[in-house]
Formats: structure tokens, C-alpha cells, sequence
């Protein structure tokens, strides 16, 4: 879905199979890499159960834990109180001791005293809601607190994660969160099959919106079972090796470049695990010609500037019209893929030429166009503009003699 934003509010409907886990711990992890400040707050694992998942992300200074758990369904006993006189002192990240988290304002009120003092750039994990719901017994308490929560961790410019069960949320309290998240993820478990599906990522297209995706892990990794894990994360490893090798680059030198340690590059080419999608951007802009390749069914690498037109003939784009090819290869165009678009004399087209929803501009290359829009007939030629946005053409149609051909860029802001 092109990447988190920040300022999003991220809602994970976990369930107690399918287990939010392994996503919140890379969004930590990556986070921290980034020198982003971080506060995790807890209620539903003690803080020494809780350190042991975090390993070593108890010594990055920069993570405050906020536990609202010790005195919430721990009550106050004596084994959850004595670790703060016995193990707090070992660990570089800090605590803060909510006293009474069965009062919504003393957490949100405690809360905000936190992230408000690390400024913008700031990483939330709110686990869980759930728990949160338990210890205010209140539908109506969980959607005051969220609704107070989400507007100020947005003007933050914070990134949110809120990992929640829907069993736990009634169907008020489900459609108040989705509406207000920027986006909604639900994880489940079918059949011992863990899977994801993105409900909803505003102000960004998702082409999987809907789609139930099978995942595994694999080493503290996630894994999309929508590739062939075994032959495709090990072809993309050796493809990053071939080209980094012809670049002249050790992995030293490429980790530095796109800001990931060494360690990291060694993995992804060990077939551990993909890179992430900025990871994968910012691996082409280093590498340069021929990047193209890593992404490629073919394994032959290309070398030089030239992305030649049969190779586009390989890549029909999916929602455009049939005669549209890919001019350069998507995951190089930087958000905003470029298409050509053929129309032969006398063609028409019904309805506009994507199903892109964002903001297009058309550049009339050779031959005429007439479209059809707001009850409105419009002429080009080549050498124009067309413009579309918020208002879509009904009808596409070429009146000339010769092929009309149109170079279509898809702007991801509208």
C-alpha cells in the first residue's frame, strides 16, 4: 500500500492465533534504526514479560514503556511492584508507572506528558485495547479515549500502532476506530494458515484492499506467501549480489548508502527476507541501471539506461486499458507509474482508460484524441495536456486517420 505515513493512526485486529507480534517488533526495530523516539504502552503484559520479547529494544535510550498493566490486571502484586526495585535500574529505556490506569484521564493525561516531550518523529505501540476495555468495562470510555487519542497523535506527526481483537470491540466501537485510523489491518488464522488483509489505507492506493494474504515468518521475519519464498527471496538475493559486485560496492557500502547496517544486506542476499519498499527505492537509486532487473521473472541482469519496449511488452499494467504498457518499470517510477496508450483510427473507449482514483495527466505524443467529460466533447492533438482528476472520462476516441499514441503519468496525490 506504498509505505506508512507519518501522522497514521494504524489499527491491527489481531487475535489471540494470529499474533500482531512480529509486526510490531519490526515496526520498533526499523524505528529505532531510523533514531525515531518510541513509547510502548501496556496492558496487557507485565513489564517482565514484556522485556523478554523486546530483547535488546530495552537498551535503546530513546524507548519509554508506559505500564498501565502493574497496577491494571496485575493489581498491584507484589511481584509485578518488586521489579521496579529490582530489575528497572538494568535497562537503558525508560518506565513510567501508571498508579491508577482504571481512570481514562490519568492514562490519557499521563500519555501525552510522555509523547509530548519527544517531539515530532515519534513511534507509538498502544497494546493492547483490548485489555484497555477490560479494565474500563465501558464502550464508551475506549471511544472517548481513541477519539481523544487519535487527533493529537496526528497533529504529532506520530505513526501509531493499535493492536486490538474485534471479539473485544463492539460494532459501535469497530466503526468509530475505522473511520478514524488512516489505516485498518485485520490478521487472522484459517486452518493454520496466518493471513492479513488490508481494510483500509486512506489517501493511498492499496490494489490488495480486501484481499486475504497468506504470511509466515521465518527468523523474526515477515514473509508474504504471495511469492515463492524458497526460489524467489533467494533469486532476488543473488540478482542484489550480482549487481552490487558489478557496481563495485561491498555491502558495507551499500548498507551506508541506503541507511540499513551491513548485516542487514547480507541477510537479504542470503534469501533471509525481501527489503523493505523504501529499502527496495532507495537500493535502485544506489545500484542505478540494470536495478530494473531485481524485480524481474527473466534472470538475465540488463545493464545501461535503455528500458527497451519489449520489455514493457512483458508487463501489461493490471485496471488500464488493454493497449497501455508500462513505460519505465513501476517500482523505478517513484510513486507516479508512467503508461503509453495506443488507440488505432476510429477506436473508442468506454468509461476512461485506468481505474486509477488519483490525479492523471495525459500528453498527446502523435495523432488526434476526443474525450468525452462532464457532458463535453474535447479535441487534442499531439503536443497536449489533458488533465484528469476529480471529474472522469466517459469515453475515450480517436477521429483521426493514423494511431494515436498518449504518454499517461498517475500521480499518487491528487
Amino acid at each position: 500500500m506504498d509505505g506508512l505515513r507519518t501522522g497514521d493512526n494504524v489499527i491491527w485486529y489481531d487475535t489471540q492465533a494470529a499474533s500482531s507480534e512480529i509486526f510490531f517488533l519490526n515496526f520498533l526495530q526499523s524505528s529505532m534504526n531510523e533514531g525515531r523516539s518510541l513509547v510502548y504502552v501496556t496492558f496487557d503484559k507485565a513489564p517482565s514479560s514484556l522485556i523478554s520479547i523486546l530483547g535488546p529494544l530495552t537498551n535503546y535510550p530513546k524507548l519509554t514503556i508506559v505500564d498501565c498493566f502493574t497496577w491494571g490486571k496485575g493489581d498491584g502484586a507484589k511481584p509485578f511492584v518488586d521489579f521496579y526495585q529490582q530489575a528497572e535500574a538494568g535497562y537503558r529505556c525508560k518506565f513510567v508507572k501508571i498508579e491508577q490506569p482504571h481512570i481514562m484521564s490519568k492514562v490519557v493525561n499521563s500519555l501525552f506528558a510522555v509523547c509530548s516531550d519527544k517531539g515530532h518523529d515519534l513511534g507509538l505501540v498502544f497494546n493492547s485495547l483490548s485489555a484497555a476495555n477490560q479494565i474500563w468495562s465501558s464502550d464508551e470510555t475506549i471511544r472517548n479515549f481513541y477519539a481523544a487519542c487519535c487527533p493529537r497523535l496526528l497533529d504529532q506527526g506520530a505513526l501509531a500502532y493499535w493492536v486490538s481483537s474485534k471479539e473485544s470491540q463492539s460494532k459501535k466501537n469497530q466503526a468509530m476506530m475505522n473511520r478514524t485510523a488512516q489505516v485498518v489491518i485485520d490478521l487472522e488464522l484459517k486452518r493454520g494458515m496466518s493471513s492479513f488483509q488490508i481494510v483500509k489505507a486512506t489517501g493511498r492506493e492499496a490494489a490488495q484492499v480486501g484481499t486475504s494474504i497468506p504470511y509466515r515468518v521465518r527468523d523474526g521475519q515477515f514473509l508474504s506467501e504471495a511469492f515463492d519464498q524458497d526460489s524467489s527471496i533467494d533469486e532476488f538475493g543473488r540478482r542484489l549480489r550480482a549487481l552490487r559486485t558489478r557496481r563495485g560496492l561491498s555491502q558495507s557500502d551499500l548498507a551506508k548508502a541506503i541507511g540499513v547496517t551491513p548485516s542487514t544486506i547480507s541477510q537479504i542476499e542470503g534469501g533471509s527476507f525481501y527489503p523493505s519498499v523504501q529499502a527496495l527505492l532507495k537500493i535502485a537509486e544506489v545500484i542505478g541501471p540494470g536495478s530494473g532487473s531485481l524485480l524481474e521473472s527473466s534472470q538475465v541482469i540488463h545493464e545501461g539506461p535503455v528500458y527497451p519496449m519489449s520489455k514493457a511488452e512483458e508487463f501489461p499494467a493490471a485496471g488500464m486499458h488493454a493497449n497501455s504498457r508500462p513505460l519505465i518499470p513501476g517500482y523505478l517510477s517513484m510513486g507516479n507509474p508512467v503508461h503509453t496508450v495506443e488507440l488505432k483510427p476510429g477506436e473508442s473507449v468506454e468509461g476512461h482508460l485506468s481505474n486509477h482514483k488519483g490525479a492523471e495527466l495525459l500528453v498527446v505524443l502523435q495523432g488526434k484524441i476526443t474525450v468525452f467529460m462532464d457532458d463535453t466533447e474535447y479535441n487534442a492533438g499531439a503536443g497536449d495536456s489533458i488533465l484528469v482528476n476529480r471529474n472522469r472520462p466517459i469515453r475515450w476516441r480517436n477521429p483521426g486517420q493514423t494511431t494515436t499514441r498518449m504518454l499517461l503519468i498517475l500521480f499518487r496525490i491528487s
